[in-house]
C-alpha cells in the first residue's frame, strides 16, 4: 500500500447493534459481547495520480493482492504439510522431493509476484514525479502541500 502512495492511519472498527450472550450456569453469571469488526485503515489525496503506468500497476497490486489473500489460507495447511515432510524426507534420505519446488515456487509467486507489483509502482511514483506533482496541484489549488489525512 505505501508503494503506491497510501498512508496508515491504524486500526478502524465498526460496532453493530448485534450482542452474544453466554451463561456460565455453574457460577451464575452471563457475559455479554457486542459483534464489532476491526480493520486497517490506509489513506492518501485523491486523485492521487492521472500516470497510466500507475494505474496500471495498482490495478494488477489490487487484483493480485486479492487473489493471495484468498490462496494463502486456502494452500497454508497444504504448504505446511508438504514442508514438514520434505524436512523429514531430507534428513532421512539426503534428498528433497520435487514436491517442495513446486511448493517454494508457490510461495514465491504468492509474495514474490506482490513485491514485484510494489517495487514497479514505486519506481513509477519516483520516476514520473507522482508525489511531486501532486503538492504542486494541493498549493496550487489553495491546501497544504503535506497533507494531514
Amino acid at each position: 500500500m505505501r508503494a503506491f502512495g497510501w498512508t496508515y492511519k491504524g486500526l478502524d472498527t465498526d460496532w453493530y447493534n448485534d450482542y452474544d450472550v453466554s451463561f456460565d450456569w455453574d457460577n451464575d453469571t452471563a457475559t455479554v459481547t457486542r459483534r464489532h469488526q476491526t480493520y486497517t485503515t490506509f489513506k492518501r489525496v485523491e486523485p492521487y495520480s492521472y500516470n497510466i503506468f500507475f494505474k496500471f500497476w495498482e490495478m494488477l497490486m489490487v487484483i493480485h493482492s486479492w487473489i493471495r489473500r484468498k490462496l494463502i489460507w486456502l494452500l497454508f495447511g497444504l504448504l505446511v504439510i508438504v514442508f514438514g515432510i520434505s524436512i523429514v524426507q531430507l534428513v532421512l534420505s539426503g534428498y528433497l522431493d520435487p514436491v517442495f519446488w513446486i511448493a517454494v515456487g508457490i510461495l514465491g509467486y504468492i509474495y514474490g509476484t506482490s513485491l514485484v507489483y510494489a517495487l514497479f509502482g514505486f519506481l513509477t511514483r519516483k520516476i514520473f514525479g507522482i508525489d511531486h506533482k501532486l503538492k504542486n496541484r494541493l498549493e496550487a489549488n489553495g491546501y497544504e502541500r503535506d497533507q494531514r489525512l
